[in-house]
């Protein structure tokens, strides 16, 4: 979703659902490497951020087009919202911003901003 030709803005919708398992895959694989999340926890929290991409993109498209309605729309960015918050909660320990898991949850912060921004524009109660 940030390679050229590759946006996530550009991609299919079979693309993106692509995505969508392959996160999701990821993720389970590392909840069976590490179940407590104790070493693996940037990974995890790089997949739940990758995660909220396809699923927010989708889901705009879809109300975007008349597909969703705005309540269902709502509803569905709780799931890319819960994402975004997960990646933060993971990288909570990271704080040198130099690293690049701090620079992934300074990235997730300020994402985590535009989308409660953007929840509150379409009526979400936060």
């Amino acid at each position: 979703g940030r390679t050229e030709g590759y946006l996530i803005q550009d991609m299919s919708e079979e693309q993106l659902e692509r995505k969508i398992q392959l996160c999701k895959e990821n993720l389970e694989v590392l909840k069976m490497l590490d179940p407590n999340m104790i070493r693996l926890e940037i990974y995890a929290a790089a997949s739940q951020y990758e995660l909220h991409l396809p699923l927010l993109q989708i889901a705009k498209r879809k109300w975007e087009t008349g597909k969703l309605s705005t309540e269902d729309f709502r509803v569905a960015l709780e799931e890319p919202y819960k994402c975004v918050t997960s990646a933060i909660d993971l990288l909570s320990k990271e704080l040198n911003e130099m690293l690049p898991e701090g620079q992934l949850m300074l990235q997730a912060k300020d994402t985590l901003a535009q989308l409660e921004g953007f929840m509150k524009t379409v009526g979400c109660q936060m």
